[in-house]
This record gives structure tokens, sequence and C-alpha cells, in this order.
């Protein structure tokens, strides 16, 4: 921006050389074509921003090469145009002073996007935005020159404008819509897995907006739903947990009791969550089965359970498959300091 224009021009059978310079208004340029600068731009009838008049004592035959200097266009932001004509012949170079890039990322609300100079440096002021889709999106200066653009119904690409203090740039940009994603871990804990006990499965929902963490109040009407099923019978028996409290970093603990000859359980938790961009309600639901070692054709299985009996101590209890207790049973247990 601050360095000199400086133009050099092949030259020859000219007595009179007329030098305009035009500055064009880039925001009202790319408003009303949306496209990259046309370099072959029909520049009748527009009046030249400054004019200057050359004359030579050359020799017709003789071609030499001249050097031009436009001082008035240090420190100046803009395009321009700067055409040369002599003898019914005519050149131009286009000069782009400055430049703006934008640097965006999407968040959970929508897209947060800066516009940085040439330097790299953020823009801020009110004169400072992006027109997209037909509507502008202005920086806030209380916020660092930050730009919101909140997601729209749709994914939708096209060519945007970046504006500073007056000087605009083509840009392309990407609007994103809400793409929502639920994970859920599960967790039972086999060692509470005893006949006419309560046991207690761990649930931990986990909810995206775009790949980006959202939090968990926008989940609506949790509910959880545990199904039993035994090896004799095989009759599921399903139960549903509706008055769910979910909040973030906390866990769901669904208790419920051990029936006889328990061989899995299954644990089902869906939600709802509103998308407001398409204005639409999406539902969720994440499954976990939890296969439960019945050792059924073995009547001599044994298996340790450590369970807890004061608030430090625990026993060891040595239970048969339908947690009939063992006697007369040998156990090691080796104890680490």
């Amino acid at each position: 921006m601050n360095e000199e224009v400086e133009l050099k021009l092949v030259i020859k059978n000219v007595q009179t050389l007329y030098i305009k310079i035009f500055e064009f208004n880039t925001e009202t340029y790319y408003k009303k074509r949306l496209a990259p600068f046309n370099t072959t731009l029909n520049l009748d009838g527009l009046v030249a921003a400054e004019e200057e008049t050359k004359t030579y004592d050359r020799p017709a035959l003789i071609q030499f090469e001249d050097t031009f200097k436009f001082p008035q266009l240090k420190g100046k932001v803009g395009l321009f145009i700067i055409e040369f004509i002599g003898n019914g012949i005519n050149a131009r170079a286009i000069v782009k002073k400055g430049s703006l890039s934008l640097l965006h990322r999407p968040t959970v609300a929508g897209h947060l996007a800066y516009i940085l100079d040439e330097d790299k440096k953020i823009c801020s002021g009110p004169d400072t935005g992006i027109h997209f889709d037909g509507k502008y999106y202005e920086s806030n200066p209380e916020k660092n020159g930050r730009i919101f653009i909140p997601y729209g119904p749709s994914v939708h690409s096209d060519k945007c404008i970046l504006i500073h203090e007056g000087f605009a740039m083509l840009g392309s940009f990407s609007r994103l819509t809400e793409q929502y994603d639920l994970k859920v871990a599960m967790h039972l804990n086999h060692e509470e897995v005893l006949l006419g006990q309560k046991a207690s499965v761990v649930i931990r929902p986990s909810l995206f907006i775009n790949q980006r963490t959202a939090s968990l109040e926008l989940i609506k009407n949790p509910k959880v739903t545990l199904t039993t099923m035994n090896f004799t019978d095989k009759v599921p028996v399903t139960k549903t947990f509706d008055n769910i409290q979910v909040a973030n970093n906390k866990d769901i603990v669904v208790d419920f009791q051990i029936p006889p000859y328990l061989q899995n359980v299954t644990v089902v938790f869906s939600c709802e969550v509103k998308n407001l961009s398409k204005q639409t309600t999406e539902s969720f639901s994440r499954s976990e089965n939890f296969q439960i070692e019945t050792h059924e054709g073995n009547d001599y299985i044994k298996e340790l359970y450590l369970r807890k009996v004061a608030q430090h101590d625990y026993a060891v209890y040595c239970l048969g498959k339908n947690g009939e207790p063992k006697v007369n049973t040998q156990v090691h247990v080796n104890v680490y300091k």
C-alpha cells in the first residue's frame, strides 16, 4: 500500500502522450457484477480522476523506453486503471493497492469470521463487513472486529464481498447449515449384577453441532428405555424412564432391579433437538447392549464379587451363577501396598 507505483512504457512514433488515471469504487462494482474485475472494461464516458500530458521530440522510427511514477497513489488503497493514449493507440495498466482476506470457522451458533488486511491484521470499524447472499454482516468493533454469520437452512457456497473503509475485494464463502450429532457413552458395572440387588447404568450424552461441542441444554424430551431378558423364557421386560435430567458434565444414572436368570440388558437413550436454521425438530436415539455372562450349562462356575459394605470397608463374595453363596471355598487374595 505504501509502495510507489512505477510503470515503464515502450514508445515509438508518439509526439504527445496522454495519461489518465481512473479510480474505481470497488464496492459498487462488485455489488453490481459479483464477478472478478474486467480488465477490458470500456472507459468511454468515464471521467478520469487525474490527467496529464507529456510530449516527445524523438524521431518517428526510434523506439525508446520511458518510466512513469505516480506519487499521488502512494498510501492509497483501491483499484486504479492507468491508461496511456498516443497516436491513436492506447495501453492500460491495472493497479490494485491493498488486499483483504477472509478467515472464518464454524461455532455452535454460526460462523465466526474476521477480515484481514494485507498485513494479516484484523480489520475493524463501522465500515467493515461482508456482503453474502443478499445480506450484509457488519463487524463488531467492541469484539475485535468479529463478524457473525448465522447458519442457513441448507449449505450454500457463493461469492462474497469483503469491505473495509471503502475498499472491497471479491472472495468465496461456504455457509453451513446446522448438522447435529449425538454420541452417548454407557457403562454397566458387571460386578453389580447380583440377583435381587440394584444395578446402575451410567449414561453420558454428548451433543455436537458441525463437529463442535454444544450445550446439553439444547436437548429436549430425554428418555431412557431399559430392556432386560433372561435365558429361560426369553421374554423381554421393558421399563421407561421419562423424568431424566440432562446437564453438562453430569452423568445420568439409571437404577434397575436384577431379575433371575438375567442374560442381557439393552439401554436406549433418545431425545429431540430443535434445528433453528431449518425450523424442524430432529430426533436422536443411541443404544447399547450389555451381555451378561450366565455360564449356562456349567453347574460348577464360581465368581468373586467385590462389594462395599461400609465407608472404608469392602467384602469379597464367592457366588454361583445364580447368585447363590458358595461356602467352604478356598480363596487366595493378594494384597498390594
